[in-house]
Order: C-alpha cells, then sequence, then structure tokens
C-alpha cells in the first residue's frame, strides 16, 4: 500500500500495518501521515451511539495552578464566611438542584448575563468534585483525565481517549491540544497502545508555517491536478495489493488512503489551524487570546474535541489580582464573544473550566495578602452549553456557608461540616462522554471510561456509574 504524500512510494504488508495501528500515536506526534491516521480509525472500527450524543464538540478550558472556582467565580460566599473577596454575588434567577437560588460572582459577569438572557447558553456548576490531592501534578491529572488514584496513571487521558472515539469526525482531525498549560499528561495514553494521542499544535508566530497546517495542506510544489494524478497512479499501485490482501485491513488503508486525499484537497483542515488573516477573539492577553481563537475556530471547523489552558492560578498570595487578570480581564472577556460565534454556528457545545484544585476561603496556613492554600477536598466545575438546552442552568453539590465542608474533613478551616453529594471525577468523564454519544456501557453490563481500550477488573469498570447518573440526572432535563 502506498502513502500519498509519500515522495516516493512504497508498500506496506499486513503485519506492518498492525504494527502501525498498534503504536498509538497520530500526526504531530510521531510524525505519521494523515493516511495513517484514518486507517487507525478504519481498522479499529469505531462507532458513535446518535441516540445518546448531545453535543457536536466539547472544549476543555484548563487553569493551571488551582484557581478558586468554587470561592472566587462560580459559587458566591457571604463575605462574613469568605472574608478575602472583593466580588461581588449575581443572583442567576434559577434555583440549585436543592432549590436555593444559585449566585455566581461578577468575576464573571458577562457570561452570567449571557446565561440569564440567552435560552442558547446555559451555565451549569458542580461545586463538589473531589480528589482529595492538594499536589499540583495529581490534581491536575485528576482532572485531564476524569480518573483518581492508580487508575490516572492506568487509564488515558481525556485527549487520547477523545482521539480514540472521535477519529474521521468533521474535518478528520478527532482532538486537539492547544499547548500551553493543559494540564499534567493531558495528552498521555499511559502505554495503551492501541491509543492514538491528540494532535498538539502551539499558536504565535506565523501560523502558515506550522507544520500541523503544512502536513494537511497539498505538498509543497505539488498543484491539485498533479496531486489528483498522483492518486490515480497510487489506486493503480495499490489496485494489485488489494486484490492479493483483500482483508480488512488493506480495505482499512485504502479508504483511509482516499480521506486523506478529500481532507487535503478541500482545505478545510488546514484552514482551520491557520490564524493568518482569522478575527482574534478580544481579551487582555494576547497568548490567551490567540489560544481561544485558535480552540474556537477548531470547534467550528467540526473538531470534536480540543483542550486549552490559562496559567497563573496558584495564588498563595494577592488571590483577587489573580482572578482578575484571569477571569475578568480575560475568561469573562473571550468567552462570550465565542460563545456567540458558537452560537450561531448551529451546532452544540459544551465548555468545561476547571483546575487542579480549589482554594481555602481566607489566608490561614501562614500565607498573607488574601493569598489561600491548595483545597483538593472540594473543588468546582463549570459547564457552559451552546444550542443545547437539556443542559441546565443550575448547580449540584454543596460545600457549606465556608465552601470548605467535606464528609470527614476540618483541616484548615477549623470548621466542621458534610459534603453535599460529592463527586469523584469519573462523574465528570460519565456526563461528558456520553454527551458526546460515547456509549460507556458494556455487552456484560458494566461501565466503562473509556470502553475497549484495556482489560478492566470489574470493580474498576463501575467506578463513578452510581455518580455518573446521579450528575447526569441533576444537570441535564
Amino acid at each position: 500500500m502506498a502513502n500519498i504524500h509519500a515522495g516516493s512510494d512504497y508498500d506496506y504488508n499486513r503485519r506492518q500495518l498492525l504494527k502501525l495501528a498498534g503504536k498509538g500515536v497520530v500526526l504531530g506526534a510521531a510524525g505519521l501521515s494523515l493516511p495513517n491516521l484514518l486507517f487507525m480509525r478504519e481498522a479499529a472500527g469505531v462507532n458513535l451511539d446518535p441516540n445518546l450524543q448531545l453535543f457536536d464538540g466539547f472544549l476543555q478550558i484548563f487553569f493551571t495552578g488551582g484557581p478558586g472556582i468554587g470561592q472566587d467565580i462560580a459559587d458566591f460566599k457571604d463575605p462574613a464566611e469568605n472574608p478575602t473577596t472583593t466580588f461581588n454575588p449575581i443572583n442567576l434567577g434559577v434555583n440549585d438542584v436543592y432549590n436555593n437560588p444559585m449566585r455566581v460572582t461578577d468575576a464573571i459577569e458577562n457570561i452570567a448575563t449571557m446565561a440569564m438572557g440567552d435560552p442558547a447558553i446555559s451555565l451549569a456548576v458542580v461545586r463538589s468534585m473531589r480528589h482529595n490531592s492538594n499536589n499540583h501534578g495529581q490534581g491536575q491529572q485528576h482532572n485531564t483525565s476524569w480518573w483518581e488514584g492508580g487508575l490516572m496513571n492506568m487509564m488515558p487521558a481525556i485527549a487520547p481517549t477523545m482521539a480514540y472515539y472521535m477519529q474521521g469526525k468533521g474535518i478528520g482531525i478527532p482532538s486537539v491540544i492547544v499547548n500551553g498549560n493543559n494540564g499534567n499528561n493531558a495528552n498521555s495514553a499511559n502505554g495503551n497502545v492501541r491509543i492514538p494521542t491528540a494532535l498538539s499544535v502551539t499558536v504565535g508566530g506565523n501560523q502558515g508555517n506550522n507544520p500541523v497546517v503544512e502536513a494537511l495542506n497539498l505538498p509543497q510544489g505539488v498543484d491539485q491536478a498533479r496531486y489528483t494524478r498522483r492518486k490515480a497512479m497510487l489506486d493503480q499501485m495499490n489496485a494489485k495489493f488489494l486484490q492479493a490482501n483483500p482483508d480488512q485491513m488493506a480495505q482499512a488503508y485504502e479508504k483511509a488512503t482516499k480521506d486523506a486525499f478529500d481532507i487535503t484537497m478541500k482545505g478545510e483542515a488546514a484552514q482551520a489551524f491557520d490564524l493568518n488573516g482569522a478575527t482574534i477573539l478580544p481579551s487582555g492577553n494576547n497568548g490567551i487570546a490567540q489560544r481561544a481563537t485558535l480552540s474556537q475556530n477548531l470547534l467550528l471547523a467540526g473538531v470534536p474535541y480540543v483542550s486549552m489552558g490559562i496559567g497563573g492560578n496558584d495564588y498563595h498570595g494577592n488571590a483577587n489580582d489573580s482572578v482578575t487578570n484571569n477571569w475578568v480581564n480575560n475568561v469573562d472577556v473571550f468567552l462570550p464573544a465565542m460563545l456567540t460565534n458558537l452560537k450561531n454556528s448551529g451546532k452544540r457545545y459544551l465548555i468545561q473550566l476547571c483546575g487542579d484544585f480549589d482554594r481555602t476561603p481566607d489566608g490561614k496556613g501562614g500565607f498573607s495578602g488574601a493569598g489561600r492554600d491548595h483545597w483538593g477536598h472540594a473543588q468546582s466545575h463549570i459547564l457552559v452549553g451552546v444550542n443545547q438546552p437539556k443542559l441546565k442552568t443550575t448547580a449540584a453539590g454543596d460545600t457549606g456557608p465556608r465552601g470548605v465542608g467535606t464528609v470527614n474533613e476540618t483541616r484548615r478551616s477549623g470548621q466542621p461540616g458534610g459534603l453535599t453529594d460529592p463527586f469523584p471525577m469519573a462523574a465528570m468523564g460519565y456526563v461528558v462522554y456520553r454527551g458526546m454519544g460515547i456509549n460507556l456501557f458494556q455487552p456484560d453490563g458494566y461501565y466503562d471510561i473509556p470502553t475497549q481500550l484495556r482489560e478492566a477488573p470489574p470493580v474498576e469498570r463501575q467506578i463513578g456509574l452510581t455518580d455518573g447518573v446521579k450528575l447526569s440526572n441533576f444537570l441535564i432535563a
């Protein structure tokens, strides 16, 4: 089998194709060509369940360092209980799942205004995600994989999992990491050899010279007529191979080659990655603006999963300044503009905003300047829905009046309290994977995140099922 992008043609036999499929890498990760990426999809035979799918695209915006999303952004606490806050409450006019008024802070005033006034935009908050780690690397990996404990080093992260399930969707690129503060091991398959990693791309400079853009365009010096002639010659060469090897692997590679030819001829994928001449989203930080713009454009082009990050959230001191810089001056500026553009596409999107962990609500622990310590015992995740009315504007989980209540935890706060509806990371995986159309239930009746990727004992495969269904029922009508 020949490679349409190759400078000289060469053959693959079935053993080589199997070996290629087992490497679990894609374009940008190890130099594989686009046909090889698409071949993996064809050979795997991955299918989604359209009856489950609620969203056409998912964006994870990751805040490395551990932002106080619960204390400062999405779950307003009275200043008497949260003396370091300078942000004011916004009552969204709806109740949480416990029939109490849902209040966020004016650090996301523009986003809140959209959620209140635009029926196409919904704002859901999960206040009680917990993984019990105050270590940055572990906290990040919990949130970039939706696994806890040893499983986070055994199972693929979100980006590779999406790369596996979303192969061939949209412009043919299933999963993209926009490099920069994406979180620990955000693109690790953790030894699962059948899992492709996400395509990684960095913004800035001349995007036309970006190797990803180059790989998705016609080869240098080759026009469409010559490219078509090359494809015709390749078809003739492959015909003899296919006749002698009429098996699934050979057919899969032939189909992948055709798809790669179509992708490069159309140029849609390359255009989606190219920021030259693109309208950059407004933001107080140019790097964040470019990452957000590329993320938006990839979603609009049909890439199912995108990850982008924002750093500078480890505020042991000057918490209010950090929140103002990252949220007021950046997120609350670019995200409303992005939401408008996504809404106008008519497609359905889900955006998750999260970080390593939350912060303690005061400066205890020797930190000054309104600083806060790490708090992995309860963290908040924000989910923003676009064009999907089934996702409610509401909040689930409760951390008590000080935002630190946990099941058996009084450390740092000095206050006893109970965490209402604590959710493990796998529960968020259940909501998002199912929402993207991935059927998590196996023929043997077990539940798995992700499925078909490794032989996991049933006790592992059942983690998060009850909580996942519960969280889904809270958030999705």
